[in-house]
């Protein structure tokens, strides 16, 4: 069996006055900046290669913004 890799993700974003959730954000103000992570466990047995990966996390990002 072989260990796990761990990577750690993080990104940091704006929102202007426009985003669609805008009047959800709490104490939002122009230029916040807001930071989204997340640990992402792989299973090196089904590790399709850095591209891959860099996609699932790219994809997870995302969906916050």
């Amino acid at each position: 069996m072989s260990s796990k890799i761990k990577i750690f993700a993080q990104i940091k974003y704006t929102m202007d006055e426009k985003h669609p959730n805008i009047k959800s954000v709490p104490k939002w103000y122009p230029g916040k900046i807001f930071t989204f992570s997340d640990t992402y466990t792989i299973n090196p047995d089904h590790f399709y290669g850095m591209d891959h990966i860099k996609s699932y996390i790219r994809d997870d990002l995302r969906a916050i913004i």
